[in-house]
């Protein structure tokens, strides 16, 4: 499955994972795949890799997401991340988190 594209919605309720049959804020993917984050709210939001306690350790996931746009470019996972779990939240909002579960 390498090479799919995912697509996780940004709504008022947080992080939601759309994708296959996939759902709340946990996401199984491969490297190479690309996730973008689709945002369907009027604020900004912007994915920071955080621990597992969603405590900000990492780099932006993606460049910050206007209200009602996507993010550009998506994130890719690469072999260096693989298997690895990645936590992310919002910078914006930090109630807001979920998960990558890269997979080999």
């Amino acid at each position: 499955m390498s090479g799919q594209n995912w697509s996780i919605q940004i709504t008022a309720n947080g992080f939601q994972v759309d994708a296959y049959g996939q759902s709340g804020s946990a996401l199984k993917c491969q490297n190479g795949d690309v996730i973008s984050w689709n945002n369907q709210t009027n604020d900004v939001h912007q994915p920071y890799q955080t621990d597992q306690n969603y405590n900000p350790t990492g780099p932006a996931l993606c460049d910050p997401i206007p209200g009602f746009k996507s993010s550009t470019p998506g994130y890719i996972p690469d072999a260096d991340t693989t298997p690895a779990t990645i936590y992310y939240y919002c910078k914006n909002h930090t109630n807001e988190h979920g998960t990558l579960n890269v997979v080999a």
